[in-house]
């Protein structure tokens, strides 16, 4: 039978897990997005992006800036998540 900390260990290592396939979701989702602009070949087109409830528009080379930002931040999430279940892993 398991003990009151492995059950708490392996709870918490579940929802790390499941934390890290919604962020891997929403990179492959940033990609996505990614792709999208550089395939649009008109110049100067103002891409809508939403902020909270407001959308707002930039141009592609603002948008991608910001994707590529975003993909940055949800990299390093990733990775830090990984390494805590790494870490639970050890023990």
């Amino acid at each position: 039978m398991m003990k009151k900390k492995e059950e708490e260990e392996l709870k918490l290592k579940t929802k790390l897990k499941e934390d890290i396939e919604v962020k891997k979701k929403h990179l492959q989702c940033l990609g996505d997005a990614c792709d999208d602009i550089l395939l649009t070949d008109e110049d100067g087109l103002m891409t809508p992006c939403q902020t909270a409830d407001v959308f707002v528009s930039h141009s592609q080379e603002e948008t991608q800036g910001m994707l590529k930002e975003a993909k940055k931040t949800f990299q390093e999430e990733i990775d830090a998540l990984e390494s805590r279940v790494m870490s639970i892993s050890r023990y």
